[in-house]
């Protein structure tokens, strides 16, 4: 049988891509308790070859709603303040004021600036909640 691609995955079984004589490339987990004589087959046959180790795909990015940012920005009192710089950059009063876009990232580059630039803590201002 040929195969390729051949990885861990997070549970201990093998994710690979079997050449079926049918269907071409196709993927597949081979497992050593799988259901399917086929499937504890090609467990059998390729649990000694070298096999690419399980990679965590990184942490997701995580997120604030900007109206959650902009309340934080008011109870500190510097909603004139973020306004004030926000229109001297267009690009930037557009991204935040964008209605199709309700979330940042909080880690974004240009909404720490801003947090910044009004002389508060990114980690606080854009904390996810």
């Amino acid at each position: 049988m040929d195969y390729r691609n051949a990885t861990y995955n997070q549970v201990g079984t093998i994710d690979l891509e079997i050449d079926h004589p049918d269907r071409g490339w196709i993927p597949f987990t081979a497992s050593p308790d799988d259901p399917e004589p086929f499937g504890r087959a090609v467990y059998e046959e390729i649990k000694d070859i070298p096999i690419a180790p399980y990679v965590a795909p990184p942490p997701a990015r995580q997120m604030v709603q900007k109206s959650v940012v902009q309340a934080r920005i008011m109870a500190a009192g510097k909603m004139g303040d973020a306004y004030a710089v926000l229109t001297t950059n267009p690009i930037y009063f557009a991204r935040w004021f964008a209605p199709d876009r309700p979330v940042v990232y909080c880690d974004d580059p240009d909404a720490v600036a801003l947090v910044q630039a009004l002389g508060l803590d990114p980690i606080v201002i854009l904390a996810a909640g």
